[in-house]
């Protein structure tokens, strides 16, 4: 059943947010850091075992970037070609890995759910301010894939096309959005400023409200166009209402080390910091709300 906009009550709000909305300087517990999740985002369900498969061999346990770094330096150190059988283990964990990663961006894409669409457009918005798109991200890699495992079987390498050869040229890897697994929330609630009645309703009402409108948007694929342009304006709303509260809280260091520790890292990976992940944030937006456009 499609649903129309007025299910939503927020007619006068479909323009697009262009105000200059303060930000605070640490990460907000928005988006791919929310720990609030939809149902198809759950902890544990489904899209988080294939999140976890599509990273653990690129920063888990079984980490093959670690393995393949390693060979490269014995090799810049002794100057003799790396044992074959090492290559192709490590080639069967990049395409593994690689393959896993491909089945995640599928069903991201393919997703109803507002959240899975959302880690989706931060994906293509990442490539995009790259300079690259998933296709370039897909070529180079199974490029990167098909050499190594020619190496292990004596054959001779396939020609990379231009796209492949320039970020070879420029030794530019294509970045892999991966989604961030925040174990540590925002706030143990027994801060002692939570404590207060105001401020503690404030948190509880923001959580209440940005948890009924997650839950909400996993129709959000139901939506009609207005629909989800509406939908998307309510998102930028609660999230206007994170930064607003963190920005009262910040400068009383209640936001938890934890937190702030787990969120940086994951940016650092990336090559970004916490503006950069805003913009980011608002780029995937302005995506989404194209699409929504595409089909009025």
């Amino acid at each position: 059943m499609r649903i129309n906009i007025l299910s939503l009550l927020i007619c006068p709000l479909l323009l697009p947010c262009t105000s200059l909305r303060p930000t605070p300087n640490c990460i907000a517990p928005i988006g791919p850091f929310a720990s609030i999740r939809s149902p198809n985002c759950a902890f544990g369900g489904d899209l988080d075992k294939r999140m976890t498969d599509a990273t653990d061999e690129i920063s888990g346990n079984n980490n093959f970037v670690l393995e393949l770094q390693r060979l490269t330096l014995d090799f810049q150190q002794s100057n003799q070609p790396p044992p074959p059988e090492k290559v192709l283990t490590i080639v069967k964990k990049m395409e593994s890995s690689h393959n896993d990663y491909l089945d995640l961006l599928t069903h991201l894409r393919l997703s109803s759910d507002y959240q899975s669409l959302e880690y989706y457009s931060l994906t293509v918005t990442h490539l995009k301010s790259k300079g690259l798109t998933l296709e370039d991200m897909n070529s180079c890699v199974s490029w990167q894939i098909e050499s190594m495992k020619a190496y292990s079987e004596s054959r001779i390498p396939p020609q990379p096309s231009k796209k492949v050869m320039s970020l070879i040229q420029s030794q530019q890897n294509p970045p892999m959005l991966s989604v961030p697994s925040i174990t540590s929330p925002p706030f143990t609630l027994n801060e002692p400023i939570l404590q207060d009645p105001v401020i503690k309703k404030t948190l509880e009402d923001l959580i209440k409200d940005h948890e009924q409108l997650i839950n909400f948007g996993a129709n959000y694929g139901s939506f009609d166009p207005l629909g989800k342009l509406a939908y998307i304006t309510e998102i930028e709303k609660i999230e206007d209402r994170w930064f607003t509260f963190l920005g009262r809280l910040e400068l009383m260091n209640v936001v938890s080390p934890k937190f702030k520790e787990e969120t940086g890292m994951f940016l650092e990976g990336m090559g970004l910091e916490v503006g950069g992940f805003y913009e980011l944030m608002d780029t995937g937006k302005e995506w989404m709300r194209d699409r929504a456009e595409e089909n009025r």
